[in-house]
C-alpha cells in the first residue's frame, strides 16, 4: 500500500509524536487501515465466512484511544472503485483469493498456524464490513465521510484546507497528495512518527537531497519508481529514480533517456504515467459542508471532467453517499454522507458502551459484541486489543489524565478467567502483579514501562467497585 520503501528516505526530519500533543484538535484517520488491522483479529471467521464483528470491536477501541486523549476523529473509509486502478485491484484480488485457497488447504491438513498466515494474507475490506463499522460510529456520534473513490486524496484535502490537523494513516501515498501532517505507525499507546510535508524538502542524508525539489519533481518521482496506478520500470526503484530525476529534472527527461539506453519503453507507459500523475492531482473529494464532490485541485485551464474518465465522476450526495455509490448500500442503515458536521467545532459526546466491565483494577472494557474464539486461539489474545473506552465521566476522574497513565496499562494485567467478588475488591499488591503468568504475557505485545513501580503505586491508590 503506498510507496514501497518511501518513508525511510525521510527518516532524518520523522519526529517522535504523541496523541496528547493533538488534544482538542481534529484528526483524521484512514478508516481502512483500521478495518484491516482489526481484520487481523479474525482472519480466519472472515476467510471461512464465519460470522464475526471483532474487527468492529478492535476499530472502536482505536476510536476511544483518540478520545481519551481529548482528540476529536473523523474517519474516512475508501467508496468506489478508481478505475484506473482496476487493474491493481484485480491483481491484489487474484493473489487474495489464491492465500484463501491455500489457508483452506492448511486448514484441512490441521496446520493451524499457516492456515492463520495464509488466511491474513487473504483479508478482504467488504462493504459489509465497512457499514458494520459506520453503524458503530453513528452510535457514538463519530464524524466520518465514506470518500467518493479512494480515502487518500480525500484525507488529503481536508488537512491541506485545515478541517483537520492530522492524519493517522499508513499509506505512504499521503506524502506524494502533500498532506501538511502525517502520524504513521501509531501504536496502542497514543504514540507515533509525525511527518510534516514542509519539513520534506531538505538534506534528508545518505545522499539524498531534496532542498531544491518541489512537489511535481517529489510526485514524479514516486510515479517513476512504481505506484498503485502505474508498475514500475524494471530496474528503476526510488534510488535510480532518484539519481535519473535529479540528473534529467524532468519526467519526460527520464523517459527519453531510459528509451535511448534500450529500457521497453513505449508510448503506453508515457500515457500511463500521465494518467498516474493526474490520479495523484485530479481525484474526486468530498467538501465538507456540501453534498458536490469536486476535484482535488482544480483542473488545467480548457480541461473539462469528460477529459477524465479514469477518474471516475463526479458524484452528488444530498442524503447518504450510498445514492452516488450503490454498491455501498449494505442492509437496512446505508451510509451517511456526515461531512458536513465538520464545519462544526462541536467535540462528540464520549457515550458509554452498551456492555461494559470493570476489571480487578478497576480499568473498564468494553465488548460490542461476543467474539468467536476458535480452540488454537489464545484466550489472552483479547487482553492485547483491550484498550479500555473513555467512559462518560471521565472529567470527574481526570487525575490520572493528568498524570499521563495510559487508558489501558490495568487491562494487562487483567487475568481472562472470571474474577470473584473478593478479588475485585482487593487492592492488588506489587509483587502479585508483577508476577503474572508467563501465558498471558506471551500473548502481549505490551512493555512494562521504566516508571511502573510510579504506576502500581498511583493504581494502588486508586478506589476500587466492586
Amino acid at each position: 500500500m503506498g510507496i514501497s520503501g518511501l518513508l525511510p528516505f525521510f527518516e532524518k526530519v520523522q519526529k517522535n509524536t504523541s496523541l496528547k500533543n493533538f488534544a482538542g484538535k481534529r484528526v483524521a484517520v484512514d478508516g481502512n487501515v483500521w478495518l484491516h488491522r482489526g481484520a487481523f483479529t479474525c482472519s480466519q471467521e472472515l476467510a471461512l465466512n464465519q460470522q464475526t464483528t471483532a474487527y468492529v470491536t478492535y476499530f472502536m477501541k482505536q476510536v476511544d484511544l483518540l478520545l481519551f486523549y481529548k482528540v476529536d476523529p473523523v474517519i474516512v473509509f475508501d467508496g468506489a472503485t478508481l478505475p484506473i486502478k482496476s487493474y491493481t485491484n484485480d491483481q491484489r484480488r487474484l493473489k487474495r483469493q489464491e492465500a484463501k485457497d491455500l489457508g483452506n488447504e492448511h486448514l484441512r491438513h490441521g496446520r493451524l498456524e499457516q492456515a492463520r498466515e495464509s488466511f491474513q494474507k487473504a483479508i478482504s475490506i467488504t462493504p459489509h464490513m465497512t457499514t458494520q463499522v459506520i453503524n458503530a460510529l453513528i452510535e457514538r456520534n463519530i464524524k466520518y465521510i465514506q470518500a467518493p473513490y479512494e480515502a487518500d486524496p480525500q484525507l488529503a484535502y481536508l488537512c491541506k484546507k485545515g478541517y483537520v490537523s492530522a492524519v493517522i494513516s499508513e499509506d505512504s501515498d499521503l506524502l506524494v497528495y502533500g498532506c501538511p501532517t502525517i502520524l504513521f505507525k501509531m501504536n496502542a499507546f497514543g504514540d507515533a512518527i509525525q511527518i510534516n510535508s514542509s519539513d520534506m524538502f531538505a538534506d534528508v542524508g545518505k545522499g539524498f537531497d531534496f532542498t531544491h525539489w518541489d512537489t511535481t519533481k517529489l510526485r514524479h518521482w514516486c510515479i517513476l519508481s512504481g505506484c498503485d496506478y502505474l508498475p514500475s520500470i524494471s530496474g528503476v526503484g526510488l534510488k535510480t529514480a532518484y539519481k535519473y530525476i535529479n540528473h534529467y529534472k524532468t519526467a519526460s527527461g527520464v523517459i527519453r533517456f531510459l528509451r535511448r539506453k534500450g529500457k521497453d519503453v513505449d508510448a503506453s507507459y508515457e500515457t500511463g504515467f500521465a494518467k498516474a500523475n493526474d490520479a495523484f492531482l485530479y481525484q474526486y473529494v468530498y467538501v465538507p459542508g456540501s453534498p458536490a464532490s469536486m476535484n482535488l485541485t482544480p483542473l488545467p485551464k480548457g480541461k473539462t471532467l469528460a477529459d477524465y474518465p479514469y477518474l471516475g465522476k463526479p458524484s452528488v450526495a444530498p442524503g447518504s453517499i450510498a445514492q452516488s455509490i450503490p454498491s455501498i448500500r449494505v442492509g437496512d442503515k446505508s451510509p451517511i454522507y456526515n461531512a458536513s458536521n465538520l464545519v462544526s467545532d462541536k467535540m462528540p459526546s464520549a457515550k458509554k458502551p452498551k456492555t461494559m466491565q470493570r476489571s480487578p483494577l478497576g480499568s473498564i472494557t468494553n465488548t460490542y459484541s461476543n467474539r468467536s474464539n476458535t480452540s488454537d486461539t489464545p484466550s489472552t489474545d483479547i487482553v492485547k486489543h483491550s484498550i479500555p473506552p473513555i467512559s462518560s465521566n471521565s472529567e470527574q476522574d481526570g487525575h490520572d489524565n493528568k498524570e499521563n497513565i495510559a487508558p489501558w496499562f490495568a487491562v494487562l494485567f487483567t487475568s481472562p478467567q472470571r474474577t470473584t467478588t473478593a478479588s475485585r475488591r482487593a487492592t492488588p499488591d506489587k509483587q502479585s502483579v508483577k508476577q503474572v503468568s508467563q501465558n498471558t504475557l506471551a500473548h502481549t505485545d505490551v512493555i512494562i514501562p521504566s516508571n511502573a513501580d510510579a504506576l502500581f503505586s498511583r493504581l494502588r491508590k486508586r478506589p476500587h467497585c466492586a
